[in-house]
């Protein structure tokens, strides 16, 4: 009797293993790297940022990045206009966007948005920042400030995304959700 409640135990364990033990699955902090938003010479496409305040996408092909970025030249400035295609072989972007009235000051662009963390657990991407408004001002256009980051490809289930510590939005790339809200053809 002993042996076959031992088999037992060691045969459910196993199991567990070998499933992930999806509920006993770690959060885990994920690599990632920031894009600054000034990295390309580029713009973010408009959406209605009345209907959905934030626009937020997971870019998993230059193909993606085109949908949502589009390039904007500028005599003599250096800058690509895009992330290298070989970017999408082993990572993908996460980017979260808002309209502010406030003057795009280059060198406080990338403070906007502060990176809390970056986890995974069982197939999930989530992602957790603070938001420091700029000062706005009513004098100024609006004017759209992202966050970016590069993270390892992986098939993602769902990417949910935290700001200040409130559920804001998910993604299901696994299922063609990549983008919300989804860009307007050309």
């Amino acid at each position: 009797m002993r042996l076959s409640k031992t088999l037992i135990l060691g045969v459910a364990t196993s199991f567990l293993v070998v499933m992930g033990g999806t509920g006993m699955a770690r959060e885990c902090a994920e690599s990632y790297n920031r894009i600054p938003m000034y990295a390309y010479q580029n713009f973010l496409v408009n959406w209605d940022e009345q209907a959905e305040p934030r626009f937020y996408a997971m870019i998993r092909t230059p193909q993606e990045y085109d949908q949502v970025f589009h390039p904007a030249p500028i005599a003599g400035d250096p800058r690509p206009f895009h992330p290298e295609a070989s970017l999408y072989e082993k990572s993908q972007i996460l980017m979260v966007a808002h309209v502010f009235a406030a003057s795009p000051d280059p060198s406080k662009a990338d403070r906007i948005f502060e990176v809390e963390r970056v986890t995974t657990k069982a197939g999930e991407l989530t992602l957790r920042y603070r938001l420091k408004r700029p000062k706005s001002d009513v004098d100024a256009a609006q004017f759209k400030f992202f966050l970016a980051i590069q993270v390892p490809r992986a098939n993602y289930r769902k990417v949910t995304i935290f700001e200040d510590g409130k559920l804001v939005g998910q993604l299901k790339p696994s299922e063609g959700l990549w983008t919300v809200p989804k860009p307007a053809p050309e």
